[in-house]
């Protein structure tokens, strides 16, 4: 296979609830994905669940990685180590993604972009 272009990791801790919508989604993202829907790789990468996370990813077609140690840095960086995509994207097993997401990012990423961004420091969380 080659090497994708994108890939898209998913933390996940007994996620079975929410990862069925959120795979929906990217499955109509990679379908409208004008560099193929081949170009784009799935990994969950499970912080050891109790439940069907595990089997729901592998039943559609999902990567998988593990790790043991619960910290969302090392559950995501879990997945980025076993990425092959050019381009990591991470998202969260309880959102969704826009159909047009990984057409969004590529645009962003083509010749002649030129991008910013700015942190916010919040006072307090409310």
């Amino acid at each position: 296979m080659d090497v994708p272009r994108l890939s898209l990791v998913i933390p996940a801790y007994n996620e079975e609830a929410y990862l069925p919508r959120l795979l929906d989604t990217v499955d109509v993202a990679r379908s409208r994905y004008e560099g193929g829907a081949d170009a784009v790789e799935v990994i969950v990468s499970d912080n050891g669940s109790t439940d069907a996370t595990r089997d729901i990813a592998h039943r559609r077609g999902c990567r998988l990685a593990h790790q043991a140690v619960r910290n969302i840095a090392a559950v995501r960086n879990a997945g980025a180590a076993v990425a092959r995509g050019r381009v990591l994207c991470f998202v969260d097993a309880d959102l969704r993604v826009h159909p047009e997401t990984f057409n969004v990012i590529d645009r962003g990423l083509g010749p002649g972009v030129v991008a910013g961004a700015t942190g916010v420091t919040l006072d307090r969380w409310s």
